[in-house]
């Protein structure tokens, strides 16, 4: 699969609009997470695979992606 760049830039949007509480209740810094490059590619290919190959909307792919690499449920 073939990462897009579109898919990282939605799915850091989506990270700066969730409710910081949610990280923290994980122990983690949205900031720090967002510049963290390998959580961020993970997150990054569940999303997108989500989305293009199993025909998933974006707001059940971002969840699945939070829940599957950091195991954090919206």
């Amino acid at each position: 699969m073939l990462l897009k760049r579109y898919y990282l830039d939605e799915l850091k949007d989506r990270i700066r609009e969730t409710d910081d509480a949610v990280f923290e209740a994980a122990g983690i810094k949205k900031e720090a997470l967002l510049t963290d490059e390998g959580l961020m590619d993970r997150l990054w290919t569940f999303y997108q695979k989500n989305v293009e190959e199993y025909d998933c909307d974006e707001d059940f792919s971002y969840g699945d992606a939070l829940k599957e690499v950091l195991n954090i449920e919206l």
